[in-house]
This record gives structure tokens, sequence and C-alpha cells, in this order.
């Protein structure tokens, strides 16, 4: 008889490895996500309209201006040989007086930063003049000196850069000083051209793979969620069920189901940040990662219970439920504030009262990572990596955070509270959001500790001599509130065209101390200027992040770094009353961009609430529309207008050169955005590639 070796029964994994496994899961699927989404990350931060915003608000010095040119005289003391270095988005160029003078246009010079340190030569300069001298043949060589290109180039003439100085700057441009010239190039010098960059972009995923992904952004009508989304929830639900139910049947083990859950607190937490990695990489605000956030905390509420519940049955069982409650205190802290967390976090009351909901949320958490850290010894460190990535995530709220005292004015066409901010001038992109706090006895004390977002609806840097601008509709106690305040002083505010860009006149503002953090969102790795058209749809409010949309891609056309060429405005409202307000602003718009021969603008205004026929003819007397600007009653049909813009598109299109694409922005009530999602997946294949691809980017108000 042959006797056989005896092989040992693979003992099953325990709790603590297969918790470690999912976590292993889990982050190894974020840190592949944010390997994928590197390539369009930095080619959006190679653009110079965001490489230096979109982080951090800042501020500008007393006394100091926005330069939209940097000059370095390092010979100034020496008034036979000055020479004069302006640094420009294309060339380095250097002159001297003794020569010829030639102006060179602003609108092709890169907008610098105020605030910088002294080289060294600035520093010593009594011996560094010596030492910098140069002779006449070489500052003749050196007069142009092109970087190394990075992206795709456009040659333009140089007899389009050199200028008559005498001749007057275009109407809606900024003009260099007279003081600042370029030497023409001398006999025999080949440089024919200068070189203006334009920028290229790299498409997402879902325009990439657009025949599959067009069955995966369909909506879920009973979910409420896209299909791709739907399935990415079901297989993460599958695979914590697994975690729960592996080697775990048929004898169910409830301390398995409490692994699964202590294994997703840094997740769950992570998810809910402001600041992470994630959404920074991905390009993707706090606001569209918090639907995961919510998914998370619904798997985890389903494996506490379990967890909860499997306890209690196995103790009754045991007749000992009344002797082992009294000796888990801990665990009951722990699910008593895991239990704060979700039933307050329930849609009803995030809609009818926020502020229950964010302050049980804080002491929720509290109670959770405490409870869990004495419930069971071994789970201390998952409670203090949740804490840890909590606590870094508030630093950075904290760095990103300014006290400022704003001018508060009422607008009453339109409902709203304007907010004006002089001291922030920069830092922030087109369609991005600040949290607002207010510290003022009117507003109450505890509105000092309640963050409300706003769309920032100015452009950074701009040359209209305003900071950063907000607009508060009245629609909630908060602004309603701020509403009454700034309508009790008397102050008023009327949208104008003020130096060539969209401005305000005001009455009577009122000061009031406030809290600025942010920025937050914004249109993610998508550049709109990247575009060879945008078609921007806004519902009511929503047209402040439309009009900063705007404004970013014109100032990006009037310094040459722009491909966009087709824009078509939609803005849909109740009334046609804003209009007559925001007219003003539309027209600067207008007229900034007569001068920009290469780009159009249209704006259709929708207004969906009956009116008479009196009131109507009075407004149309009172309000004249130019050709480009139409009122039409009504909701628009955005189908054939989306249609119909990419039939424009399509005949941008040159034989040596493919477009750059379509974007669609939005920014507007949820019913809105479902109507502009749908609208886009009209758009054929065909159309798609014959654009150059389609790009959504959304802002929906609400949860």
């Amino acid at each position: 008889m042959v006797q056989r070796a005896y092989v040992p029964k693979p003992s099953n994994p325990s709790n603590e490895t297969i918790a470690a496994y999912m976590q292993a899961g889990i982050w190894g699927v974020v840190l592949l996500l944010i390997v994928a989404s590197l390539p369009r990350a930095y080619m959006r931060w190679r653009h110079p309209s965001t490489r230096r915003q979109g982080l951090k608000l800042k501020t500008t010095k007393p006394g100091g201006v926005n330069p939209t040119i940097e000059i370095s005289l390092a010979e100034q003391s020496i008034p036979r040989e000055p020479i004069v270095r302006i640094v420009t988005n294309e060339s380095y160029a250097s002159a001297s007086s003794e020569e010829g003078p030639a102006t060179i246009e602003a609108a092709s010079i890169a907008t610098m930063t105020q605030s910088r340190i002294a080289s060294w030569g600035s520093l010593f300069f009594p011996t560094f003049r010596y030492l910098h001298r140069r002779s006449q043949a070489e500052r003749s060589s050196s007069l142009l000196h092109p970087p190394a290109p990075v992206f795709e180039r456009r040659r333009t003439p140089l007899s389009q850069v050199f200028n008559n100085p005498n001749a007057a700057a275009d109407e809606g441009r900024t003009s260099v000083p007279s003081a600042i010239a370029l030497t023409p190039p001398e006999e025999g010098e080949d440089h024919s051209s200068v070189a203006i960059r334009t920028y290229s972009r790299i498409a997402s995923w879902g325009s990439t793979f657009y025949p599959a992904y067009r069955h995966l952004e369909r909506p879920v009508w009973w979910v409420g969620y896209s299909v791709g989304l739907t399935l990415a929830f079901v297989v993460y639900t599958g695979m914590v069920s697994f975690g729960i139910f592996y080697h775990n049947l048929p004898s169910f083990s409830p301390r398995r189901a409490g692994w699964i859950v202590v294994g997703q607190v840094p997740f769950i937490v992570f998810l809910g940040t402001k600041n992470n990695l994630l959404g920074f990489v991905l390009g993707t605000g706090y606001d569209k990662l918090n639907v995961w956030h919510r998914w998370v905390g619904k798997t985890m509420f389903i494996a506490q219970m379990a967890h909860v519940i499997g306890y209690l049955v196995l103790f009754a069982k045991e007749g000992i439920l009344l002797a082992e409650i009294r000796t888990v205190v801990a665990g009951w802290i722990a699910f008593s504030g895991f239990l704060c967390l979700c039933l307050f976090s329930l849609p009803a009351v995030r809609a009818s009262a926020y502020r229950l909901f964010w302050h049980t949320h804080w002491v929720g958490y509290m109670l959770m990572f405490v409870g869990m850290s004495f419930h069971v010894p071994n789970v201390w460190h998952y409670a203090v990596a949740g804490f840890g990535i909590l606590a870094i995530d508030h630093v950075f709220r904290l760095c990103k955070t300014t006290f400022v005292i704003a001018n508060i004015t009422a607008i009453p066409e339109l409902k709203c509270t304007r907010i004006e901010c002089p001291q922030l001038t920069r830092g922030w992109r087109a369609g991005q959001h600040v949290r607002l706090r207010t510290v003022s006895m009117q507003m109450g004390c505890i509105n000092l500790f309640e963050a409300h977002p706003f769309t920032i609806a100015s452009v950074a840097e701009n040359t209209n001599g305003e900071g950063l601008v907000l607009y508060a509709k009245a629609c909630g106690d908060w602004t309603n509130r701020l509403y009454g305040i700034a309508s009790d002083s008397g102050s008023t505010t009327a949208v104008v065209e003020k130096r060539g860009s969209v401005g305000s006149v005001t009455e009577q503002g009122t000061r009031m101390r406030m809290i600025v953090e942010g920025p937050y969102g914004g249109s993610g790795h998508d550049v709109m200027s990247t575009f060879s058209s945008a078609f921007i749809v806004a519902g009511g409010s929503g047209i402040t992040w439309a009009l900063s949309t705007l404004e970013e891609i014109i100032r990006d056309a009037e310094l040459k770094r722009a491909n966009t060429r087709l824009i078509h405005l939609v803005w849909v409202v109740q009334d046609p009353a804003p209009l007559k307000t925001m007219l003003p602003g539309f027209q600067a718009l207008l007229k900034r961009i007569a001068f920009l021969s290469a780009l159009d603008l249209t704006i259709n205004v929708y207004y969906t609430r009956a009116i008479s026929h009196d009131r109507l003819t009075e407004l149309a007397h009172r309000t004249r529309l130019p050709t480009n600007i139409r009122l039409t009653p009504g909701r628009p049909r955005l189908e054939a207008l989306l249609t119909e813009f990419a039939s424009q598109t399509q005949g941008l299109a040159e034989p040596s050169k493919e477009l750059d694409g379509l974007v669609i922005g939005m920014c507007g009530p949820l019913g809105l955005r479902d109507s502009v999602e749908a609208a886009q997946r009209i758009l054929s294949k065909k159309a798609r590639d014959s654009v150059g691809g389609v790009e959504v980017v959304i802002e929906a108000f609400g949860w």
C-alpha cells in the first residue's frame, strides 16, 4: 500500500488580509487613473493661461499694478547705450537706442507676474555694468533669439510685427509705451518671420473612443446615473460583497464585514476632501468626485449594518446580548457617528437643512475616528490615516484662504448681489468657483463657519481695473440676507462697458469683511481657447460662468495664443429683463471681438416666461440689440442649434490644417444639463471627426 504524503489544507485568509487586499485594489485603480491622465494634465499646464492660475488667489500689493510686459534696462545709467529687453511669448528682443526705433504689438506680449527677485546684475549694478558691455557687432547679431519649439508654430512675416512707431494703437488693445523700441533687422540679416505659437491639446478618453463611450454616457432613468457610472458602481459593490462573503459562508462571521468597513475609511475621506491628488490630475473638481464619495458611503453603511446586526443575532442566540452590549461602548460610539453621517446626508436633508448636514458631518467624523480606534486594538492606523488625510486637506484649504474687504451691491433686475474683492486680481481660471464666508454681525456669527460656493465672474489680470467678482442670486436664507443688506444700504450696480471689457458702475456700495477660499473646479484639462469653436449654454445666473469663459477666450485671442474662431452663446432666462442689465457687458465683448478678424461671436437669449405685448414693446424700444444678439421667446432647440453650429465649424476647415475640435460648455440647473447632454449625443461620429472631436464641460447647479 502506497502511503500518500500529507498535504495540509490551505488556511483561509484572515479578515485583516482581505481588508488589506481590498485597500491595495482600490488604491491601485486610483494610481492607474492618475497615470492615464498625466498626459492631458501636462498639456493643460503647458498653456500660459493655466500655468500660473487655478491654484491660489493672489493679491496686488499696495500701489502695484498688473503689468503686461517686463522691462529690464541693463545699462540705464549710460545714456549713449541703453539696452531695452522685452520678454514676449515667442522672442527675446534686444535693441539699441542708436538704431531706428520700431514698436511691437502688445497683443503678442505675454502677461508677466508683478513680483520678482532681482538678479545679481541688478543688485551689484555699479560693478556689473562694465562686465555686461558688449560690442556693436554682438548687439546686432543677437536681435532675435526664438526659443526651442515646443508646440506647433505658425510663421508670421516680420513686417507685421515691426510697425510704424507713430501709428496709433488699435482701439480696444493695449499699446506699448513709446519709450520701448525695437531695432529692425539690418540689411543682409535673415529674420524674415517671427514665430507665433498655437497650442494643441490631447482629447479625452470619451472623445477618443466615442462610438463605445456614447452608450456609456446614456442616463439610466431609474438610477439617476449614466450607464458607465452605474456599471462602475456595480463593480465596486461587487468587490465589497466579495470581500464580505469570501470564505465566510454558510456560517457568516460579522467580524469580516467590520474589517471591510474600516478598510474603506481612508478612501471615503480621500474622496470627500476639497484638495486631492486624484481630482487634480484627472482635472475633476471635488463636486464631481462627490458622487463617488456618496456611493462608497452607501456600501460602507450596508457593510456596517451587516456587522452590527450579525453580532446582535449571534449574541442573542448565545444568550449574552445585554452583557456584550455593555462591553463594546467604543463600537457603539463609532456606529453612532457613522449613522449620523449617513442619515443626515440624505438628499432631502442636504437640500432643506444644509447647516444641519454640515455640522452633523464633522461631528460624525470625529465620533467614528475615536470609536473605531478603541473598538479593536489593531484598526487604529485606519482611523489615523483617515484623520491625517482630512487634516492635510484642511491645511491646503487654509493656505488657499484669504481675508478681504469686499464691496457688495444689489442688482434688482437680476435679484442678486454683486460681490467685488478688489485686492484679489489673479490666481484663478475661467469657470472656477470660490467658497465664501462672511465676518459680519449683520450676517450672524455662525456664518463665519458656513462656506457658500460662487462661480467667479471675472477674468484674472483683466484690463478693467476690477478684482475678483461674484454674483450671489437671492435664493436662500444666506443669500437673501446678503441681498437685503446690500439693498438696505441703497447700493445698486449696473453692468457697463469699462475699458473695452465687462465692468460695472456702483452707487453707494457696502463694505463687508469676508473670507475667500479657493479657487476650485473649472473646466478641467480642457482649455477653451485651444478649440476651433465653442458652444456655450448658460441658464439664469450661470451667465457669470459663461462671461468669464468668454473673456478668457477673447483675451487669449488678443494675445495671439488662441485657436478659437467661432463662439455661440445661448442664455436661457425666465424673464427678458436681465438682458437689459447685461447688455452693456455683451456689447463690450462684441466691441473687442470687432478688432479680431479671426473670431466671431453670436449671442442668443431665450426667455421662457410669457410677458405682455405692451411690456415686450417697451423692452424692444428701450433696448436696441446689436446684430449679433437675438432675443427669442420659448425654450431653445439645442439639438438644432448644436447641429447647425457643428456645420458652421466644419466650414472653418482649411486644406492644410485640421480643425482643433468643438467644445460644449454649460452652466445652469440640472434640467438644462440633461438637455445639453441629450443634444450633444445627436451629433454623429462623422460630424465629430470632421470638427476635430467634441468635448463637453458641465457645471450644473444642485446636488
